[in-house]
């Protein structure tokens, strides 16, 4: 009995706020016409060539072994993609301060930097914990 008037006062419920739905106006326009019409001109921009300069690069790979004696040197050019891996038998932070650009290196996993080298000059390669420069980074103008 209780189970019949719960349904019943449901149904009522459901009537009631269909009706309301249908004779309340909505807030927003429902026809287009009703709305102001304003022109719109698309234009396209220009690159700006001082932020946009003429380079293309090729890609370069280097390898270097943060604990080995020998401090590397990879030479790029202005605008090259270097992809950098760096190992050691122990972990260590490997850092690249100019690009600010940070990566760990364990005995299991190098220490892998992917980047564009947009400027000329040379940046230091560090490993953090053992304070030591592994490598630089020579860039050169193409």
């Amino acid at each position: 009995m209780a189970a019949r008037r719960l349904l019943i006062i449901m149904l009522v419920l459901l009537a009631i706020s269909t009706v309301l739905a249908l004779v309340v106006p909505s807030r927003s326009p429902r026809n287009a016409d009703r709305s102001t019409s304003t022109s719109t001109t698309e234009t396209t921009p220009r690159p700006d060539p001082t932020l946009t300069p003429d380079i293309t690069g090729k890609v370069v790979s280097a390898h270097f072994d943060f604990l080995s004696k020998t401090r590397n040197t990879v030479d790029v050019h202005r605008g090259d993609q270097l992809i950098l891996s760096v190992t050691g038998s122990t972990g260590d932070d490997i850092e690249i301060p100019h690009f600010g650009l940070t990566e760990t290196v364990t005995p299991y996993a190098p220490a892998v930097f992917n980047l564009i080298v947009d400027e000329s000059g040379t940046f230091p390669i560090r490993a953090v914990g053992a304070d030591l420069v592994v490598g630089r980074i020579v860039s050169t103008n193409p």
